[in-house]
């Protein structure tokens, strides 16, 4: 008489090695569907980012007041928000034009027409180690990583 495994042990292997490999399967498909949803986010983004835009309202702006970066704009096209200013500085200690973002300290929101009027602030100037006297240019950015202004000279330090 031949010896082999139990019928039992046999379906509990195959129950295993079917398990393992369903978890293999899972893993591999939920990467792969999370790497599609992010793609696919931010294709919608900037489809629906196309027709934003960002403009001053004064040609008074943007100064500085109180040690911080001020903007009057209007959007337009899309909602926008989380408000930035790219700041290009002379750095005096190495000599070399620096870039810094500061953020809008309102985290403003506005949509297009006539709610969409605000006014912006930075974050203070000098705890970022920037001197308002070393800025050359400033752009203004917005929560579309498209959507920005040209790069702006500041108005008279107030």
């Amino acid at each position: 008489m031949k010896k082999g495994i139990s019928p039992l042990i046999a379906v509990v292997l195959l129950i295993a090695a079917t398990v393992t490999v369903a978890a293999i399967l899972a893993n591999w498909a939920r990467s792969y569907v999370g790497g599609e949803v992010t793609e696919f986010r931010s294709k919608v983004e900037k489809f629906e980012c196309l027709y934003g835009a960002i403009s001053l309202i004064s040609d008074e702006y943007p100064k500085i007041v109180n040690d911080r970066i001020v903007a009057m704009i209007e959007v337009a096209g899309v909602p926008l928000g989380n408000f930035t200013f790219e700041v290009i500085y002379n750095d005096p200690t190495t000599g070399i034009e620096e870039v810094k973002v500061l953020k809008d300290i309102k985290n403003l929101a506005l949509s297009p027409g006539i709610k969409g009027i605000g006014i912006i602030i930075s974050e203070n100037l000098t705890e970022n180690n920037i001197n308002p006297e070393n800025i050359i240019k400033v752009r203004i950015g917005s929560n579309c990583s498209e959507v920005k202004t040209e790069w702006l000279e500041i108005k008279k330090i107030e």
